[in-house]
């Protein structure tokens, strides 16, 4: 059965993170291990002493491929010594993390956002710090930070796509497998060629194995790559081309160098469609967003549809030579015209009407998995970033599984007791 919630970015609920101040660290990398809570980020705080681990890894001036986090605090100086970056980078970001908590007392407390989903687990883990998860209502004129699903092989090989275009708001539908099916199917029409096509669908079905080892940080890519081969590969029989026009393959359907006025009739249909698609889900975002009002007046809503369709029915008309439907379709598009001025009149504070979205938080990422990171209106990642922790204070060979790497952490070196994970940076 359908759900509402498939299509639409993850729930989040406002949290309040609270503990005693000994045992706040250790509340904080119980977090960092769960993977799974976005913490505020206050600007201008982190301890600059000449002893924090902050100014140790700026004395050491190598960039940190990454960022580990002890559960048992380390020896900062046999860190130093021995250039451990990674420990000391997730070191400085757990001492901004501390220094930004709000303090009554005994007691500290930070504030974040946590998957509504995953809040009771979480809590639970908190809890065993000597800590509490306590949920808060969300604050008026603030959006959530966007956590993308990513279910499925298809949809986390489409993830990055959707993330080189921009960040999704939070009321907004998820677009990552119209967006993602939509590219390969465009990718097949305007690449078609069955040969080409073929050996594209064969690389996909490497990095499905893993292979080259070079390329196997694609591995999760394999899906788009080979999608991408199939559909060039079915539009080059189509067109009968396999590796140019070699007239090994019959023509199915047209050749596009005898039949360029067919070819670009059809690329234009396809191209209406995808646009009444997409005015369709821009009309649904902006009443999730900000109303009716919203979805009538924004230039890529019900006024953006109308003067396109406007457009479309009156250029059509002049071609084929109907009158009427030209009228009309001058009608129509005078009519989102007049809509989109006055949404945008009204946008700009020059009356009441539609409102514009709210800013949204400033705050970073502590992503688990692979899903993706996308806090609202153009966030970007930060060395905020809470690195992910192992929960081992032995000095035995424990790894700590990388959550949606499938690779093993490595140890710390001797200086230190702790097991770690490697933290990924995402957006």
């Amino acid at each position: 059965m359908f759900r509402a919630e498939a299509v639409a970015p993850v729930r989040m609920q406002r949290v309040a993170i609270i503990a005693p101040r000994e045992v706040l660290r250790d509340t904080l990398v119980r977090i960092a291990e769960a993977g799974c809570i976005e913490i505020d980020r206050i600007d201008g705080v982190g301890s600059e002493a000449p002893d924090s681990a902050t100014h140790r890894l700026r004395r050491v001036r190598t960039e940190a491929q990454g960022a580990v986090l002890s559960a048992c605090p380390p020896d900062l100086d046999a860190l130093e010594r021995a250039g451990r970056t990674d420990l000391l980078a997730g070191e400085a970001q757990l001492e901004n993390h501390l220094a930004g908590t709000v303090r009554r007392g005994a007691v500290a407390a930070l504030a974040g956002w946590c998957p509504a989903a995953e809040l009771p687990a979480t809590a639970e883990r908190v809890a065993c710090a000597g800590g509490a998860l306590v949920p808060l209502r969300t604050p008026r004129g603030i959006d959530p930070p966007t956590l993308l699903r990513s279910t499925g092989v298809v949809r986390r090989s489409f993830t990055p796509l959707v993330r080189t275009y921009g960040t999704v708001p939070y009321a907004d539908l998820d677009p990552t497998l119209p967006a993602g099916i939509v590219y390969v199917v465009m990718f097949g029409v305007m690449f078609g060629d069955a040969g080409h096509g073929a050996l594209l669908l064969i690389a996909g079905l490497l990095l499905r194995f893993g292979r080259p080892r070079r390329l196997s940080s694609l591995h999760r890519l394999w899906p788009f790559v080979a999608g991408a081969g199939l559909a060039s590969a079915l539009a080059g029989v189509a067109y009968g081309e396999f590796f140019g026009p070699t007239g090994v393959l019959p023509v199915l359907w047209l050749n596009p160098l005898d039949e360029p006025v067919r070819l670009l009739a059809g690329a234009v249909g396809l191209g209406a469609v995808l646009l009444a698609l997409a005015y369709a889900a821009g009309i649904v975002n902006r009443w999730r967003e900000n109303g009716a009002a919203s979805a009538l007046c924004a230039a890529s809503g019900v006024a953006g549809a109308a003067l396109f369709l406007g457009l479309g029915l009156a250029l059509s008309a002049i071609y084929l030579g109907g009158t009427g439907f030209a009228f009309a379709g001058t009608a129509i598009a005078l009519m989102g015209l007049f809509l989109a001025g006055s949404g945008l009149y009204a946008t700009t504070g020059g009356g009441a009407g539609v409102s514009p979205r709210p800013a949204s938080s400033s705050s970073t990422w502590w992503c688990a998995s692979d899903r993706t990171s996308s806090p609202s209106h153009g966030w970007r990642p930060s060395d905020s970033h809470m690195p992910r922790s192992a929960r081992s204070c032995g000095t035995g060979a424990r790894g700590w599984p990388e959550w949606g790497r499938g690779r093993s952490s490595r140890l710390l070196s001797s200086s230190s007791s702790a097991t770690p994970s490697r933290s990924h940076w995402r957006r």
